[in-house]
């Protein structure tokens, strides 16, 4: 058994996604920057500034590929100083967790949306409706937005929307899944 990390994750890697998948360029991609956004957030970077990185990255030059590769392992390891953990020990304990969920995390990826980044189907969207604040069934619900990104953005952007509407507004706002039909007002009751 070798002592790298990185050959000791090949086998695993074969035995849970099969030579194709495991060599796919794309996939890896995906799934690394998957991981590195999920570390971050436990560590407490917010939405708003990954997607700040995310803008300035791609807003210069690609770099070369071996050298961003040694600027993780530099920056991996500087994060794991700063926070107190191992980076070793914690590849370790995770190598041997996924070895554990090889039979699950074939289902998850059989499942997986083909050409999709995103590792597993996206929850239904949100909306955000207008609608008759006295329940007048005569009067039209209206699109507001559609595509919003998630239940905490929505939350906020609809009570901003229905404090400044104010209680005795005609219009009260709500966050409805993007599959919501809206009420036609009187074209539905004729």
């Amino acid at each position: 058994m070798s002592d790298k990390f990185q050959e000791r994750v090949q086998p695993w890697m074969l035995a849970c996604f099969g030579e194709e998948i495991s060599k796919d360029r794309i996939e890896r991609n995906h799934r690394f920057i998957e991981e590195a956004l999920e570390l971050v957030q436990a560590n407490g970077c917010t939405q708003s500034e990954a997607h700040q990185l995310v803008d300035y990255v791609f807003g210069r030059p690609i770099g070369d590929v071996h050298q961003e590769i040694g600027g993780v392992l530099v920056t991996l390891a500087a994060l794991c100083l700063a926070i107190g953990e191992d980076m070793h020990k914690a590849g370790e304990t995770e190598l041997a967790r996924v070895w554990t969920k090889v039979e699950k995390i074939r289902a998850k990826q059989a499942a997986k949306p083909k050409h999709s980044p995103l590792p597993e189907s996206a929850p239904e969207g949100l909306k955000i409706i207008g609608v008759d604040n006295f329940g007048r069934e005569s009067v039209a619900d209206f699109l507001v937005a559609g595509h919003v990104a998630n239940d905490y953005v929505g939350k906020v952007m609809v009570d901003a929307l229905n404090a400044q509407q104010g209680e005795h507004g005609s219009t009260f706002f709500r966050l409805v899944p993007s599959g919501h039909r809206l009420s036609r007002g009187m074209a539905d009751l004729v």
